[in-house]
């Protein structure tokens, strides 16, 4: 059971970066052009991204969904360790929700690279 509970407090670690590291995003789809500081070329810019149609899914940006993404990851966890007997359940949530969430990141790196034609550092990050 030890190493369960680190394996549910390194998940929990990382969604708690994913929650900054979207925050940062999601604060970048709302602040002026040209105010990130990962914007290197027409190529590698976290503006173009974020500012693009493909930024939103029906008007809420893809940065606030991946926030409380992590964050329904870090409740799951935070649950299998405080809640021994919901431990199956937590973690069968935990495992639908990296499903959608990596099934997101894939479709979301394939618009940036393919698409857009624009790389986003931030979103890498992110999709990391």
């Amino acid at each position: 059971m030890v190493f369960m509970k680190r394996v549910f407090i390194a998940i929990i670690t990382l969604a708690v970066f994913g929650i900054v590291v979207s925050s940062y995003g999601l604060w970048q789809h709302y602040a002026p052009s040209g105010s990130s500081f990962c914007n290197f070329s027409a190529t590698v810019s976290c503006d173009l991204v974020n500012q693009s149609t493909y930024s939103e899914i029906f008007g809420i940006p893809v940065a606030g969904i991946g926030m409380l993404g992590y964050l329904a990851i870090a409740v799951a966890a935070t649950i299998a360790i405080v809640r021994p007997t919901q431990a199956r359940r937590a973690i069968i949530v935990l495992l639908w929700l990296v499903f959608l969430g990596a099934f997101f990141q894939l479709a979301f790196t394939y618009i940036e690279f393919f698409i857009i034609r624009v790389i986003c550092p931030v979103c890498i990050v992110s999709q990391a």
